[in-house]
């Protein structure tokens, strides 16, 4: 052990441990966890994140030194000697730099805060901080194989009020060759601290890390869907890579993905091993409940549980519904009470979905009594004879009757509503998320209600080697009056390992042989389908 002391008397711990045979490179890591600010926000979970991926990478067979509650001598020092550390390593060498703390960017530069920085106002950041830049240098000089830099630093920051800039979070910087640079949330963006013991990105992370036969950039991507999930979507993962190599952190090849799980939630601290195993058995029979007190009692059980964020968005979205409501009542719905008009012919459904039971069929000119529409706007609800609840899209009804009867609607329907589009077929082309371009296929098949279904299927382009292959079900409706489709996701048919899912909206033009929109998760962009013949 080699101890080094800042001026405030902290200890930088260097470990070490023999890496496994399977493992010939050599895996240096600098690990910094800054909690115990004095002038700033402090923050409690930074010197716990650090801990944990100490012990992580300790186990994946890093020598790794460690820093926490450092000043800036604390912090210089620990790089400087990372550096050198790194200088006198083999060339094949992987280095890791990790971060948990206070960030903070000005004019598209990024700093890291000592616990020590006192700033007052914009022009102290220079000296006040670390210029992350002069981390990557120390990095980039010794000619690794390979540099990982991992930030869990855009904290929410009280210095942000003071500048004049007022910009958030840290600024997004292109990656130099052979790095992969890691942000717990996207750039510009703030990330929790976490209410547990760690934050949900380098909880997530750790968990992740410790998954045989995954390659790095699988490792951040199924971070970036577990902090998704226990943040709710609003802290975004972000990575810039130029990798030019593979690189597993753990050998190996998980055999399903319930092996994957398991063995996720089991890498940690091996005190805590049973516990774990426990939640997440309870947390596996209870996550597809529609039950509000299941979701209270794992929250009694585990009130820093992994799910925990999960547990209490269910349990709110839940509580205030009875257990014995209906499926369709899951769906938001809010109260109207007017008269409407059937369009053109129209399913009426038991839910709000075209996969729903058909309860009855209508054409077009009959009134029926809406008495709720489903928050999205995308269905109605109204009360057929008999005071029976069911749904039906949206633009199928129309606040006045249709210009012409019933009878003569069928054969002088083009000249009254616009004609159907026909989306049956095979469509490819490609969309992007975070940095990743994906191709796609959808096999799209319509029917007469003009609902659809189909599948999606994406695969690697050159821009993301990298990227896995896989498919999944999809549900959908189209909206003849405005050219619009809208596609959701239902089931997974080939699952990759770290990926979501995706809805999209579109516009269909170009004679019916283009559809284009935007893919409807946080983080990604538009798609762009081509008909294929």
């Amino acid at each position: 052990m080699i101890a080094f002391r800042s001026i405030k008397t902290v200890t930088l711990l260097v470990c070490w441990m023999m890496a496994w045979p399977s493992i010939a490179e050599t895996r240096i890591a600098l690990v910094i966890g800054n909690g115990a600010y004095e002038s700033i926000g402090a923050l409690p979970n930074p010197p716990n994140d650090m801990e944990l991926m100490r012990s992580t990478l300790k186990s994946l067979d890093f020598e790794v030194l460690t820093a926490v509650d450092v000043d800036m001598d604390g912090m210089k020092t620990a790089i400087q000697e990372f550096g050198r550390r790194l200088e006198a390593a083999a060339p094949d060498t992987v280095a890791l730099f990790y971060y948990a703390g206070h960030g903070l960017q000005a004019d598209g530069i990024n700093f890291l805060v000592p616990t020590d920085a006192a700033i007052m106002r914009e022009t102290d950041i220079a000296v006040e901080t670390i210029n992350l830049d002069w981390v990557i240098d120390q990095m980039e000089f010794a000619g690794n194989r390979m540099n990982i830099v991992i930030l869990d630093a855009c904290r929410n920051n009280p210095i942000v009020r003071s500048m004049r800039s007022g910009t958030r979070g840290l600024a997004q910087i292109d990656a130099p060759r052979g790095t992969l640079i890691a942000y717990a949330t996207a750039p510009g963006a703030v990330a929790v601290d976490g209410v547990g013991r760690n934050s949900p990105y380098s909880a997530a992370l750790a968990r992740n890390l410790q998954i045989p036969g995954l390659a790095v950039e699988e490792v951040f991507r199924q971070t970036r869907v577990d902090v998704l999930d226990a943040t709710g979507g609003d802290q975004v993962p972000w990575e810039a890579s130029s990798l030019t190599g593979a690189f597993y952190f753990k050998e190996g090849e998980p055999s399903s993905i319930a092996a994957v799980d398991a063995a996720a939630k089991s890498a940690v601290e091996p005190q805590a091993h049973v516990a774990l195993q426990q939640e997440l058995v309870f947390w596996q029979s209870i996550k597809d409940s529609d039950d509000p007190a299941l979701f209270e009692d794992y929250l009694a059980r585990y009130p820093h549980g992994a799910y925990e964020q999960i547990a209490l968005s269910r349990y709110k979205a839940l509580s205030s519904t009875s257990p014995s409501r209906r499926a369709e009542d899951v769906a938001v719905i809010d109260e109207l009470d007017r008269l409407m008009y059937v369009q053109e012919r129209a399913n009426f459904r038991a839910e709000p979905s075209a996969k729903a039971s058909i309860i009855t069929t209508l054409d077009p000119g009959i009134e029926v009594q809406v008495n709720g529409i489903v928050a999205d706007d995308s269905w109605y609800r109204v009360t057929l004879e008999g005071d029976q609840l069911a749904f039906v899209w949206q633009p199928l009804l129309g606040l006045s009757a249709p210009a012409v009867d019933v009878a003569s609607l069928a054969a002088i329907k083009g000249s009254q509503s616009p004609p159907p589009l026909d989306l049956t077929g095979l469509w490819s082309g490609q969309y992007r998320c975070q940095q990743d371009v994906v191709g796609v296929t959808i096999d799209l098949l319509e029917h007469d209600d003009r609902s659809l279904e189909g599948v999606f299927s994406f695969f690697p382009l050159p821009g993301s080697p990298s990227f896995p292959e896989g498919s999944y079900a999809l549900v959908g409706q189209i909206d003849s009056r405005r050219h619009q489709v809208d596609l959701k996701s239902t089931d997974w048919i080939d699952r990759s390992f770290g990926l979501q899912r995706h809805d999209l909206r579109g516009e269909i033009g170009n004679g019916e042989t283009i559809i284009a929109g935007r893919v409807l998760t946080t983080g990604c962009t538009e798609f762009t389908l081509v008909r294929q013949d």
